[in-house]
């Protein structure tokens, strides 16, 4: 394996006050029955060669030597200025060990915010990863439903369900995570435009 590779990316536009940790979507996710048709994750891997290989790489690691996975990234994380990490802009949990490694990490940085989404959050104990004041864990699901659709099904999650609607897919321009809202960082209920 290849020891110079980065396992975390400066964010896209949408995230570029952050660092963004990601990993193959579908086989790096356990419950993706609900969302694989609709995973925006699966556009970016398929259609760009450098994306595959890095989020590959970084499955394989996460899988393979978790020991490897919390000092590659403990040391990126030394190395940086910014102050928000956003685990899995592709993929999800998938072990116990890899939930304990997030906490290993996260754990030794708490001026940098760390948040995540799953959908696995029942296959896991995800305790000490939450006991940390610095780390915010999103469920995937708002009661039984998706957290991200059409105007309709946000507008239902956000009237019947108290779901705050992500103003980055809602009105665009000059609003992206950390720059005009930081809701993700700290807050639970929230719901996204496909997009």
């Amino acid at each position: 394996m290849d020891n110079n590779f980065k396992i975390l990316q400066n964010g896209n536009s949408k995230l570029k006050n952050m660092l963004v940790y990601s990993h193959t979507p579908i086989k790096g996710c356990l419950d993706c029955s609900t969302c694989f048709n609709t995973c925006y994750a699966v556009k970016s891997y398929k259609q760009y060669p450098s994306v595959k290989k890095a989020w590959d790489r970084n499955l394989d690691l996460a899988r393979n030597d978790i020991s490897e996975f919390i000092t590659k990234t403990t040391l990126e994380l030394l190395k940086t200025k910014k102050t928000v990490v956003r685990i899995h802009s592709s993929g999800d949990f998938i072990s116990q060990e890899y939930v304990e490694a997030w906490y290993l990490i996260a754990r030794e940085f708490p001026l940098i915010k760390f948040y995540t989404y799953t959908k696995s959050y029942n296959r896991f104990n995800f305790s000490n990863l939450e006991s940390l004041s610095n780390v915010n864990i999103i469920l995937s699901f708002i009661g039984d439903k998706l957290n991200y659709g059409d105007f309709a099904h946000c507008n239902d999650l956000v009237t019947n369900h108290g779901a705050f609607l992500c103003p980055s897919t809602n009105r665009g321009e000059g609003v992206t995570c950390g720059n005009g809202c930081d809701y993700c960082f700290t807050n639970k209920n929230v719901c996204f435009l496909i997009h």
